[in-house]
């Protein structure tokens, strides 16, 4: 009989101890959006990129994330703006969210530029950066 009362038991305290990670507290709500003034301009520090704003946001996923991430940009800076022969779409990249793999290609463009298209792909994607891990963590002291 006893065993029968532990589990409602444990349910029961399995519950209570669950609901206290909740929280009773509110955050403040954003209040609704009454009207949208869609003339308002977009600005931008340089004159030249007032025509479009360009957010990138790059997912995880590993080495396959990086690569993905690689090919959007040497996609993007192949690609000429109709407007201006010159310029190219990376010109107008305004700001790049990322995480986990696809942080390592925005990373490393944010801080070479179009560097990126000259040495990322053998430092990084050509490079099985997994075994290298593994083989660090098996005898440190080979590298």
């Amino acid at each position: 009989m006893l065993f029968f009362l532990k589990k409602p038991l444990l349910f029961l305290l399995s519950i209570l101890l669950l609901s206290g990670c909740a929280s009773t507290a509110r955050f403040p709500d954003n209040p609704p959006l009454v009207r949208a003034d869609r003339d308002i301009p977009v600005s931008s520090d340089d004159p030249g990129k007032n025509s479009m704003i360009l957010v990138l946001s790059f997912s995880g996923g590993g080495s396959r994330a990086s690569a993905l991430a690689y090919g959007v940009l040497e996609e993007l800076s192949e690609t000429p703006l109709s407007q201006d022969q010159g310029r190219k779409m990376t010109d107008e990249i305004d700001m790049i969210t990322s995480v986990s793999g696809g942080s390592i290609t925005a990373a490393y463009y944010g801080l070479f530029g179009d560097r990126l298209f000259e040495d990322f792909r053998e430092w990084f994607l050509e490079r099985d950066a997994e075994s290298e891990i593994k083989a660090a963590l098996l005898d440190p002291q080979a590298h």
